[in-house]
């Protein structure tokens, strides 16, 4: 069975809560233990807006002897997220020490509703605002903008998707303080993805 016909079984018959949690385990055994790195983790929006399961993941991460402090917990912006709702799951994540990233920002729906009305830790931004930033004005411009927005209200960019070495160039030039990912640094491992900063 492929990977999304897998999920959405697992969704269909409720096991996506104990498979998500599985796989937090397993994430801590082989990222957080072997290494001080932070953990940025992908979460369905059922995980994630239920308080339950951030009790029982935080208990998971501790049985491991991990702070949760070391853990991101991702979210992607492609799961529209009604403001209230997201607000509460992001204080109950926080509340147990984890930090919490909105994943795919730019894409779809943009939450801006929900970047403007809660603090998040870090906001990743979707590769179709970077791709060949180098070469596109109006490009420059929207990222520009957003990036120096969001550092300036405490949130940390990602930029993710950087493919090319003249994009990578032309953000290194800004001179910012933005974490990056992307095929012009490395191809992802088998299983995770850690950048040289932890995130």
């Amino acid at each position: 069975m492929d990977a999304p016909r897998l999920l959405r079984e697992a969704r269909r018959v409720g096991a996506i809560p104990m498979w998500e949690l599985r796989v937090l385990e397993r994430a801590v055994e082989e990222v957080l233990l072997r290494s001080p790195d932070t953990l940025f983790f992908n979460l369905t929006p059922e995980a994630f807006t239920d308080a339950s399961f951030a009790v029982r993941a935080g208990r998971v991460v501790k049985g491991k002897g991990v702070s949760p402090t070391r853990v991101c917990v991702e979210v992607s912006e492609q799961n529209l997220y009604e403001p209230d709702s997201f607000r509460r799951a992001l204080e109950e994540w926080v509340s147990l020490g984890f930090y919490v990233a909105l994943d795919d920002f730019g894409t779809k729906g943009a939450n801006l509703d929900i970047v403007l009305s809660v603090k998040l830790d870090f906001v990743k931004l979707d590769r179709v605002l970077v791709d060949d930033v180098s070469r596109d004005r109006y490009r420059q411009k929207l990222l520009t903008g957003l990036v120096e927005a969001l550092a300036e209200n405490g949130v940390y960019p990602i930029l993710e998707g950087l493919e090319e070495q003249e994009d990578l160039e032309w953000v290194t030039r800004k001179g910012w303080d933005v974490g990056v990912q992307g095929f012009v640094l490395a191809r992802p491992g088998a299983r995770f993805f850690v950048s040289e900063r932890g995130w």
